[in-house]
This record gives structure tokens, C-alpha cells and sequence, in this order.
């Protein structure tokens, strides 16, 4: 949840594709505090003016090589600060009360971008570990009847902390959205100590791997523990989403290992409300990099991440 899923640390760029302004890294603990203070005081009416907005990470279906949907993620450009990372202003959210408020109004500001997409399409949206003990669960679900979105097509994503604490509570919440036809997803696997045992009580839909188990693959593929995991998944009858998929040679390890789903710079980073609708209807050049995938780990692991073409 607190990672900084999407965003690309190794390119210049800002989320929207164009050159934000340099971040000065924070090094003194007295100026760390300060920021933080200032994004803490500014984020209540950042949520209200709509500064923190949603974008748009593709989720490839590996098994019908397709695109299955995207990955909601929170980006907020602040007017004196510029974008601020999302594993800064996240936590905080979380810890000062602000986070339910903050993902009303991203999945309702998603549900009305949904529409340019295809009715197929999922949206996965992450959710903080105490969001499922609160009244989210049912402010989510009024979201989505006054959106007229379909409950199926939404994914929540938790991760191992929030499905290990607080049990009874969790699962009462998680049954009650799934009744309505909300999927769930046990985020960051492999990070934690997820409970097998509890893994099964809540009785998730999908599993996604945490993107330093696919990182530590050897030889640009996948690695043993993220074999096993995807072992595990097939044995608990769940589909998996690897994340941070980079390589070719990991995306043709994870489908001779059968994963079912990938995402992650190799397609494409996390990208604004027009360019998603754009990669719905046209996702083809993207999916085709999958067909690809085997030739180009013959010609070597390292290959450009997709970056689709700017909105007109």
C-alpha cells in the first residue's frame, strides 16, 4: 500500500510525462518534519479541491494476452511542492484519518473514468489495513451504486498486515463486499508473514507478488521463492499477479509458470485518465510486447519500458 507502486524512479519524467521540478533530497530530520507537517495541514483540502487523482497502471491478462484492467493509483501534485510521492503523503493519510476520504474520492473519480474503458476492464484499488474495520467498506459499495458501476469489476487490494490483524472484524468486511460481487486481493505477498491459515479464512480471489521477490530473479527472469508463490497460488486455486514486471525474461518465466496476471514498466508505468482510455481501446501494441517476450530474452533481459503515445 505504501509503496510507491507506478512511479518510476529511474526516469527524470513526473507522473503526467512531463518534466516536474527537481525534489531536493530530504537529509536533515528537522526539514523531513517540516514537510511532512506541511503535507499533513494541506492534504484535507487538497482531497476537497481534487489535487490527489487517480492514475492508471495496465494489469496484463497473461494467459488470453489481453488487457485485463488497471490499477488505480494516488498521485497528488501539490501547487508550491510539485508531485509528491505517494510513499510520503500515503502513510500519512493513513495515520491522521484522511485516508477514507481520500479513496472515496479516488475510486468515485475512477468509477466515472471506467466508463470510457471497456465493461471487461477491472479496476484494482488499494486499500489501507484499518479501511476494512471502518465504514469504507459501505461507502465504497454506495460509490458504486450511485456510479452505476458493476461491483464486479472492482478489486480491492490489502495487504498481508491487514489480513493478519483483527480477524473476525476483517472477514466480516471482506464477506460483505464480496456477497455483492467485489474481488479481493492479498497485496505485496512474500513481503510479510501471512497466516496460510487465515490466507484461506478470508478466502481472497488473487494474490499478487511483491515486486522485490520478482526483482531478486536470477538472470533478469524469476527466481525460486516467486516460483513457489506462483505454486502456491495455483494449489489455492487463486489467480496471481506478478508485479514490477520489467523484463522480458520475466514475463516469459511467469507465463511458462503460468501467472496468470502482470504489470509493471515492461508494459507500461502508472499513466493519467486520458492515456488509460486510449490504452483500452488500443491496447494491442502493448499486449503484443507478451508475443514478443520470448525472442526478445534471446536477444537479452534489458528491454525500454512501453510509453504510450501523449493525449491529443
Amino acid at each position: 500500500m505504501y509503496q510507491c507502486h507506478g512511479w518510476d524512479e529511474r526516469s527524470p519524467e513526473a507522473p503526467s510525462g512531463r518534466a516536474g521540478p527537481p525534489v531536493a533530497p530530504l537529509r536533515a530530520t528537522s526539514a523531513v518534519a517540516a514537510y511532512e507537517r506541511e503535507l499533513l495541514a494541506d492534504l484535507p483540502s487538497a482531497i476537497e479541491r481534487g489535487e490527489i487523482v487517480p492514475f492508471y497502471q495496465p494489469v496484463i491478462d497473461l494467459r488470453g494476452v489481453a488487457l485485463a484492467g488497471f490499477e488505480c493509483l494516488a498521485r497528488w501534485q501539490h501547487p508550491r511542492l510539485g508531485w509528491i510521492k505517494p510513499d510520503r503523503f500515503i502513510p500519512l493519510a493513513a495515520e491522521s484519518g484522511a485516508i477514507d476520504a481520500m479513496s472515496a474520492a479516488l475510486l468515485h473519480r475512477a468509477c466515472r473514468d471506467m466508463k470510457s474503458w471497456s465493461d471487461r476492464h477491472t479496476l484494482s484499488l488499494n486499500l489501507a489495513p484499518q479501511q476494512l474495520l471502518g465504514p469504507f467498506p459501505e461507502r465504497c459499495l454506495e460509490i458504486l451504486r450511485r456510479s452505476g458501476t458493476d461491483p464486479e469489476q472492482l478489486i480491492l487490494e490489502v495487504t498481508e498486515e491487514s489480513a493478519i490483524t483483527e480477524l473476525g472484524a476483517t472477514r466480516a468486511a471482506v464477506e460483505r463486499l464480496r456477497r455483492a460481487g467485489v474481488a479481493f486481493a492479498l497485496d505485496d505477498f512474500g513481503k510479510g508473514l501471512a497466516n496460510l491459515h487465515r490466507l484461506r479464512e478470508l478466502r481472497f480471489d488473487r494474490i499478487k507478488i511483491d515486486r522485490e521477490l520478482i526483482a531478486h530473479g536470477g538472470d533478469g527472469g524469476v527466481g525460486e521463492v516467486t516460483r513457489a508463490v506462483i505454486v502456491l497460488a495455483q494449489t489455492l486455486d487463486q489467480t496471481v499477479t506478478a508485479e514490477g514486471v520489467e523484463t522480458a525474461a520475466q514475463v516469459a518465466d511467469l507465463a511458462a509458470l503460468g501467472c496468470t496476471h502482470a504489470q509493471g514498466f515492461y508494459f507500461s508505468a502508472a499513466v493519467p485518465a486520458g492515456l488509460a482510455a486510449k490504452l483500452a481501446r488500443r491496447p494491442q501494441p502493448m499486449v503484443d510486447r507478451i508475443r514478443r517476450a520470448t525472442i526478445e530474452f534471446q536477444r537479452g533481459p534489458g528491454t525500454a519500458p512501453f510509453r504510450p503515445a501523449a493525449a491529443a
